[in-house]
């Protein structure tokens, strides 16, 4: 069993994508990155919870903190995922067909594991999304010395979102069945990607015009 993704440091991470192995790619890297901007996200929020003086909303300030942090481990667990679930379709695409029943064992499996690499992505595009929610929230509760954290949060996670909408939308491309499910999971796709980046856009103003502001 492959190790998890988790298990390496930084540059051994930053080698193993860049080398010619399938995996880790682009929805690994997706989830990877989306970490680390919800960890920025988290730092802004516990520096709020901590800092002297502070005047806002703590119970909403825990809250989101606690929702980060959650989000944060989902979305990590996606990036071994992905790696899993790519793993197991090169192994059913390797897998013998030499007569009937072998070739139809494998078209059977092929079909699993490949609905297996689209959801991973699709559902890992929705959980990193949900990020982008907690830092519109957060954008009017922390202190303005800490606003462009979490706009760069929010950038970072919707680059995110676009990379693992990109991988869903390729791997759909592969379903040669199923015309129907592949439609809808595309307009659904689709509309999360709107979604995304006029949450994005709305975020930045904010931030922009937060900046703008005296210092809090």
């Amino acid at each position: 069993m492959r190790p998890s993704v988790w298990k390496s440091n930084l540059e051994q991470f930053r080698d193993e994508v860049t080398s010619t192995k399938p995996v880790p790619a682009s929805v690994c890297v997706s989830a990877v990155c989306a970490t680390f901007a919800l960890g920025l996200l988290i730092k802004v929020l516990e520096i709020t919870t901590n800092k002297k003086g502070f005047t806002g909303d703590l119970g909403k300030v825990q809250a989101l903190l606690g929702a980060a942090r959650n989000t944060s481990a989902r979305v990590a667990r996606y990036a071994d995922e992905d790696v899993t679930a790519f793993d197991s379709y090169l192994n059913t695409v390797r897998s013998p067909k030499s007569n009937d029943q072998e070739r139809n064992d494998r078209k059977r499996a092929m079909a699993l594991a490949l609905d297996k690499v689209i959801q991973v992505p699709f559902d890992a595009a929705r959980v990193v999304a949900s990020g982008i929610d907690l830092c519109a929230a957060a954008t009017g509760v922390v202190p303005r010395s800490l606003i462009a954290e979490v706009g760069a949060a929010a950038v970072l996670l919707a680059g995110a979102v676009q990379g693992l909408i990109v991988s869903a939308q390729f791997n759909l491309r592969q379903l040669g069945e199923d015309p129907l499910g592949r439609e809808e999971i595309t307009a659904q796709l689709q509309e999360l990607d709107r979604k995304v980046l006029q949450q994005e856009d709305s975020i930045r103003q904010q931030v922009a015009s937060l900046m703008a502001g005296k210092d809090g």
